[in-house]
This record gives structure tokens, C-alpha cells and sequence, in this order.
């Protein structure tokens, strides 16, 4: 299932945080995407997706991310209020 970008849009916006949203069904990583994304534009930005073929986890381990199982994405946001936690997107999904 790819996520509902315009109500994750709505969400984010409505606690004041407005980023370009990427939505895919499938991707070789959301942090892979991500870095792609970044070096043509410095928009905050939010990458989801439903499956990744090839997820990073922490300290460059891989990351078993199989469709429609979890909801996968990286975020990058500069000067994020502090009062939002990192795990906002946690509570969007």
C-alpha cells in the first residue's frame, strides 16, 4: 500500500512543519533516495516508502524492509523546533 501523501501532508502542516514529501511504493533505500534528492536541492524533505530492496539501518547494517509491512522513510529537516521529537513521523504514520 503506498502512504496517503495528502494526509501525511495535512498532518505535518497542521503541527507546522512543511516538507517536500517523496512518496514511492518501492525503493533501493529512503536514505539512498534521500542523499539524491539533497544534492540537487536544500528543501527539508521527507522520502516514504512502502518497501526498500536494499535498507540501511544503523551503522550501514541492511535493513529487511518488505511491502507493506511498516512504513519506511528518512526525513531531513533543518532548525526543527525542539519541541518536536525526532519520532514525529512515527506519530504521523
Amino acid at each position: 500500500m503506498i502512504p496517503d501523501k495528502t494526509f501525511i501532508e495535512t498532518e505535518l502542516a497542521s503541527g507546522g512543519l512543511n516538507p517536500v514529501l517523496y512518496v514511492f511504493s518501492e525503493v533501493d533505500s529512503t536514505n539512498t533516495r534521500a542523499r539524491e534528492i539533497l544534492a540537487d536541492s536544500n528543501d527539508e524533505i521527507l522520502v516514504l516508502a512502502s518497501a526498500q530492496l536494499k535498507g540501511k539501518g544503523s551503522h550501514g547494517r541492511s535493513f529487511f524492509s518488505p511491502a507493506d509491512t511498516g512504513l519506511y522513510f528518512t526525513a531531513s529537516f533543518s532548525g526543527l523546533p525542539s519541541e518536536h521529537p525526532v519520532t514525529f513521523a512515527a506519530a504521523v504514520a
